[in-house]
């Protein structure tokens, strides 16, 4: 069977889709716990993870997105009101996440 990687393919719109969704339902689930925990907790956890990616923004001049991650953040980026993206996004532009999700839009 041959893919068709192409803009115009409407089946590539699909395939993401469709590839990620266990990761997406196991990132919700491992995330449960979060939601239900106390805030200094939350806070605590947010902050660990926003210093590590300080960190790995200094080592890694660039960080290379596949399709699955393109989702998720597109997805995720219709969560946050659009003048907080660039404090929830640290490594990847705000413009660059809008414009992932309307190219997910536009292939459904």
């Amino acid at each position: 069977m041959r893919l068709c990687w192409s803009a115009a393919c409407p089946a590539v719109g699909s395939a993401v889709v469709f590839r990620s969704l266990p990761f997406v339902v196991r990132l919700v689930v491992a995330r449960v716990g979060l939601l239900l925990a106390s805030g200094d907790r939350r806070d605590a956890e947010i902050l660990a993870l926003r210093h590590q990616l300080l960190v790995l923004q200094g080592q890694v001049p660039r960080p290379a997105f596949d399709d699955r991650d393109r989702t998720v953040l597109g997805v995720l980026s219709q969560v946050f009101d659009r003048d907080r993206l660039g404090q929830v996004f640290l490594i990847v532009q705000p413009t660059t996440v809008l414009g992932w999700h309307r190219r997910l839009v536009a292939r459904h």
